[in-house]
């Protein structure tokens, strides 16, 4: 099938993928940066583990796993999910690197 592109407001469907070209990463994706260890945090939280599990693969108290995190979310300004939508897009990175 061949797409037509045509203007997204002259398209009478919402976010039609048919009709509407969409870039599939828009460009000017921010990119935010963590400490080495906030970033192994991440690895673990995108497996969906508890802070208490996390903690214990990481040789730290549950608390300092919730502190890692309110410290990320101040700075990225998203929940669980989304710190783990920006780490699997690869929008966090290690600073330094």
């Amino acid at each position: 099938m061949i797409k037509q592109f045509v203007d997204a407001e002259k398209c009478k469907h919402t976010y039609c993928k048919d009709c509407v070209y969409i870039p599939e990463r828009p460009l000017g994706l921010e990119v935010f940066y963590v400490t080495p260890v906030q970033y192994r945090l991440l690895e673990f939280l995108i497996q969906d583990l508890m802070d208490k599990e996390i903690g214990n693969r990481m040789h730290i108290s549950p608390r300092t796993v919730k502190n890692h995190l309110t410290a990320i979310r101040k700075v990225v300004g998203k929940n669980r999910v989304g710190l783990s939508v920006l780490f699997v897009s690869g929008q966090i990175k290690i600073k330094g690197k």
